[in-house]
């Protein structure tokens, strides 16, 4: 039931490498995540400090599979959301 279209356009991006300055041009609320023990994005913390005024939020004990589905992203993305409508 995977959106083949999209899996691929992530592949491909990353390949693509990160142009780092560009953070510093994004003035949307922005929220980064990750769990605990992800070893493939690693701490969220260094991408949010690059980005004015981002909010982190790192989920305990998840990986970078199980963070998304966890009941703690879930909330922290709802509240984001009621406060940035």
């Amino acid at each position: 039931g995977a959106d083949h279209r999209a899996l691929a356009a992530c592949i491909t991006a990353l390949g693509e490498g990160f142009d780092v300055p560009s953070l510093d041009r994004i003035d949307a609320p922005t929220l980064v995540i990750a769990g605990e023990t992800d070893d493939v994005a690693g701490s969220p913390q260094p991408l949010a400090d690059r980005i004015g005024g981002a909010e982190c939020v790192v989920v305990p004990r998840r990986d970078h599979m199980r963070a998304v589905g966890d009941k703690v992203t879930k909330e922290a993305v709802l509240e984001f959301l009621s406060r940035h409508r």
